[in-house]
């Protein structure tokens, strides 16, 4: 999934503008205060809100609002958010221009209710990323940067590959390990460990009651003869 284009209806010092980008590499080229970075602002201020809305308000109007055009695979994607209320506007489309999935609602840029978060999940499952701060340390340069330690930026990217906020995969996968050495001492990845499991104990216990005769064994035969001679038995016995 590719930027095709911003539209920026009221944002800064663009009104009614349009930017489309080329597929590969694109350079943007500008004396001083030309508005590069306000036109690079606009992509995270419009995927997730800003914090300084009053820097990118239109001067003289009480307006602010822009579009970002996503294209790839087949499929479109149009964000669009007035940034003065927040009302965002998502839809994603296929090469028929059949509505594959669409959002539309309040999501600000610090929001906690259902539909920010829902919407979220639509950007994350949509575009990689669903986290301001993730999107500014990893995909974006401007002004306002993301400042994280190697360590956090690590930690953040761990949780973007788990698909949870709750734990990294590392963590998961630390629980994982221990759940499956809870029951067998089997390693797939290294030595077996010395003390019996849940799972070898049980084998053990199981062993033991056989050869006592305290549970049953059960032998399957599958041998045509031993089936025919069952047969002959139990036609004998109905006679």
């Amino acid at each position: 999934m590719i930027l095709r284009s911003v539209e920026l209806e009221s944002f800064g010092r663009f009104k009614n503008q349009t930017v489309e980008f080329r597929r590969g590499m694109n350079l943007v080229i500008g004396p001083n205060e030309a508005g590069k970075s306000t036109l690079a602002e606009a992509v995270p201020a419009v995927l997730f809100g800003t914090a300084h809305l009053e820097k990118y308000k239109t001067w003289g109007r009480n307006a602010c609002s822009a579009s970002l055009f996503f294209e790839g695979k087949g499929r479109t994607i149009q964000v669009r958010r007035n940034l003065m209320t927040d009302e965002v506007e998502l839809v994603e489309k296929d090469d028929m221009y059949h509505v594959l999935s669409q959002f539309s609602g309040k999501a600000p840029l610090r929001g906690r209710s259902a539909s920010c978060r829902e919407y979220r999940e639509l950007v994350a499952a949509l575009l990689g990323v669903g986290d301001d701060q993730l999107f500014r340390a990893t995909y974006f340069f401007g002004h306002h940067p993301q400042e994280w330690s190697g360590d956090e930026l690590a930690q953040n990217l761990r949780t973007l590959v788990s698909g949870t906020a709750e734990a990294d995969y590392a963590a998961i996968l630390d629980d994982l390990l221990e759940e499956h050495f809870n029951l067998t001492s089997e390693n797939p990845w290294g030595r077996d460990k010395k003390q019996a499991r849940e799972y070898e104990k049980i084998c053990l216990q199981l062993e033991d009651a056989s050869e006592t005769g305290k549970i049953p064994v059960f032998v399957e035969l599958d041998d045509e003869d031993v089936h025919a001679q069952i047969d002959a038995l139990s036609t004998e016995l109905v006679k």
